[in-house]
């Protein structure tokens, strides 16, 4: 077997729970997250702020329109165009789509809006009013519209002093750190940092990630450091990062880690990373549209935030997040508690037929592959020849044979023929030295021949010369009975 994800029996999910106490939301189909990101936007009287990597949303587009349209300075932060180029790469058609979805949305609100872009703006946040009426969302979702209606994802209010720490965290960014203006249609123009912003490390439960600091991380890492029970979810794993090598050694030293993931050829990529948390021990447990990214530690506090646990590339991003305790992280937990219980797939590594169900996802070839395991197959082997007609009970190695050459099943069946050797051309036939006298040379009945490379056999043509040929066997020395095809004239003289 492979390293593979195994489809495993849990109870189905239970009835999202979209919004509790107007205070933790996560995606669904009465769609309250978007909901409250419109309302949000609605309430604004002074300044709005959004933030996410790729945005696709008509309503969450018509709130930033009707906004700017009541004199509200829209500030819109997300990632450039080049950044989106790149990835194209990689994307599937669906995300494609999306990406050409959002440049199509940005060319929409260019005039409208402010824009402002950057390969690294990954934070995902809606605040309004931050020195007036503080408001807002952080997110673990881009503001795309099936991200907001179906990805496992929350989204968490923030108490005012949060917003005006975060406020703090985008002035700086916007200003200082953008790469890409838009101000109309279909037009990037390059933007240098204005040298009036400051920056300012924002202080717990806010922490940031950004070219100055990696706050995420290092928090994260201290956390599970200090913490006996860990959950961790997120989208982008490498085996690099220092949180996912935390995560390892937490494990090896037996606590107790539950890893949450994305399970699907999109993700791929974090196979490595995620079968690493597997061999240290870690539980590692799959969702098909799981995206939030989240570390809960010891069931009292949870970190919600935008960063995957990636290394090389975004290193540099901005990215915000929040330690959230009492309520909000109450509600936390008994969503991850529900996808923890209702998760589909494990990830298993090196996996045996015992520790697997009936559908796997093979991710140890270059492809991303479903396989289903049969209860029973049958294999038909090579066609055995016995070395000797008067043994023919032989079987084959079956260790020897290679299972990528069938299905995986939990009962395979080998099916054989075992022929009796054949007499070798060209052998010498050996004639009885105890016969003296008469016509010729006589015969050993059955006969008896030498071959070619020095092995002494009885020849057989028949089933009932077996019993002759038994007996002969030790008398002339011979190593082996085999079969002589007769011509047919032989034949007929035999009968």
């Amino acid at each position: 077997m492979h390293d593979c994800w195994t489809r495993i029996e849990r109870r189905a999910a239970a009835e999202r729970t979209e919004c509790v106490d107007a205070i933790v939301y996560q995606p669904g189909p009465n769609k309250d997250l978007v909901t409250a990101i419109v309302a949000l936007l609605q309430s604004a009287e002074d300044v709005a702020i959004v933030a996410s990597f790729l945005i696709a949303s008509d309503e969450v587009q018509a709130a930033i329109v009707a906004a700017a349209a009541r004199g509200v300075r829209v500030y819109l932060m997300t990632a450039s165009e080049q950044r989106l180029d790149r990835g194209h790469r990689g994307w599937s058609a669906t995300e494609e789509e999306r990406s050409r979805e959002h440049q199509f949305l940005l060319d929409e609100l260019a005039g409208n809006v402010l824009v402002r872009t950057a390969p690294g703006f990954h934070a995902k946040v809606v605040i309004v009013d931050p020195m007036t009426n503080p408001q807002g969302l952080l997110l673990t979702s881009n503001l795309v519209y099936v991200d907001l209606e179906a990805n496992l994802e929350v989204g968490v209010a923030l108490e005012p002093d949060e917003v005006r720490s975060m406020y703090r965290v985008l002035r700086w960014a916007f200003w200082e750190a953008a790469e890409h203006e838009l101000l109309e249609p279909q037009r990037l123009q390059s933007v240098r940092a204005a040298d009036l912003v400051e920056w300012e490390r924002p202080q717990e439960p806010v922490v940031s990630s950004n070219r100055h600091q990696d706050g995420i991380g290092s928090t994260a890492v201290q956390a599970i450091r200090d913490a006996q029970v860990i959950l961790a979810s997120n989208f982008g794993w490498a085996a690099d990062h220092p949180v996912v090598r935390e995560l390892c050694a937490a494990a090896r030293a037996g606590k107790h880690v539950t890893i949450l993931a994305r399970c699907s050829k999109r993700a791929k990529r974090a196979s490595p990373a995620l079968l690493e948390l597997a061999r240290s021990g870690a539980a590692v447990l799959g969702h098909h549209r799981l995206h939030a990214k989240l570390l809960q530690v010891d069931l009292e506090r949870c970190l919600v935030h935008s960063a995957n646990h990636v290394s090389i590339e975004d290193e540099s991003n901005l990215e915000l997040g929040i330690w959230t305790d009492g309520a909000r992280a109450e509600a936390l937990a008994k969503i991850l508690d529900d996808w923890v219980a209702s998760a589909p797939w494990r990830l298993v590594a090196e996996a045996q037929l015992r520790d697997v169900g009936s559908h796997l996802i093979d991710v140890s070839a270059e492809g991303w592959k479903e396989v289903v395991v049969q209860e029973r197959i049958e294999v038909v082997v090579p066609p055995l020849v016995a070395h000797t007609a008067l043994d023919l009970d032989i079987s084959p190695d079956t260790s020897t044979l290679d299972p990528s050459n069938h299905e995986p099943a939990r009962t395979v069946e080998f099916r054989w023929t075992v022929a009796a050797p054949r007499l070798k051309r060209k052998a010498r036939e050996v004639f009885r030295e105890d016969v003296v006298g008469g016509r010729g040379r006589t015969s050993f009945e059955p006969k008896v021949f030498d071959e070619r490379r020095g092995r002494r056999v009885v020849a057989v043509s028949s089933e009932a010369e077996l019993g002759a040929a038994r007996a002969l066997v030790p008398k002339v020395g011979a190593q082996a009975v085999v079969v002589q095809q007769l011509s047919k004239s032989a034949q007929r003289e035999k009968q």
